[in-house]
C-alpha cells in the first residue's frame, strides 16, 4: 500500500451562496452586513463588566489601605501581635491535647458486653412488670373454630 502525500489532497471550497462561503468571504463581496442585535448587546454587557470590575478592584484597594492604616495605628506600640495571637496550627494542637486529656475519662464510661456492644449504663433502669396469672382471669368466651371449608373444596 502506498501512502498518499498531503499535496495530493484537494482543499475544500464551499459552493457559492452556501453558509460556508459567506463566512470565508466576509468583506470580499462588499456586502454591508447589519450588526447583530445580540452581538451589540453582549458588547455593551462586556464593556459594563470591565468597568464594574475596575471599580471593584479600586474600592477593594481603598478598603485594604484603610484597614492597613487602622491596624498599623492599633499595633504601633504592641510589638509583634502576630506572635501573641493564636493561629490555626496552635489552635489545632491545643484541641488535640484537650481531646487526649478527655479521652481517658470517656473510655471509662463505656462498658462492653461479650459481643462488643456498648452496655448503656447511663440509661434509666426499668423495673420489669409483674407476672399475670391468666388462668385466674375471667375473659369473655369466644369461638375458636375460625376455619370453614369452602363448598368447592368439600
Amino acid at each position: 500500500l502506498e501512502k498518499e502525500s498531503d499535496d495530493d489532497e484537494m482543499v475544500y471550497q464551499p459552493a457559492h451562496g452556501s453558509p460556508g462561503a459567506k463566512a470565508s468571504s466576509s468583506g470580499e463581496d462588499g456586502e454591508d452586513e447589519e450588526d447583530d442585535p445580540l452581538d451589540a448587546f453582549m458588547a455593551g454587557v462586556n464593556k459594563q463588566a470591565v468597568q464594574d470590575k475596575a471599580e471593584s478592584i479600586r474600592k477593594d484597594k481603598e478598603r485594604s489601605l484603610k484597614t492597613d492604616k487602622e491596624e498599623d495605628e492599633k499595633n504601633k506600640g504592641l510589638g509583634r501581635a502576630d506572635i501573641d495571637e493564636e493561629d490555626m496550627q496552635e489552635s489545632y494542637f491545643r484541641f488535640v491535647e484537650e481531646r487526649k486529656a478527655n479521652a481517658a475519662e470517656e473510655e471509662e464510661i463505656y462498658e462492653y458486653d461479650e459481643d462488643g456492644n456498648i452496655i448503656w449504663t447511663w440509661k434509666k433502669v426499668i423495673d420489669p412488670l409483674e407476672a399475670v396469672d391468666h388462668a385466674a382471669m375471667n375473659y369473655p368466651s369466644f369461638n375458636k373454630n375460625f376455619y370453614h371449608e369452602h363448598e368447592q373444596i368439600k
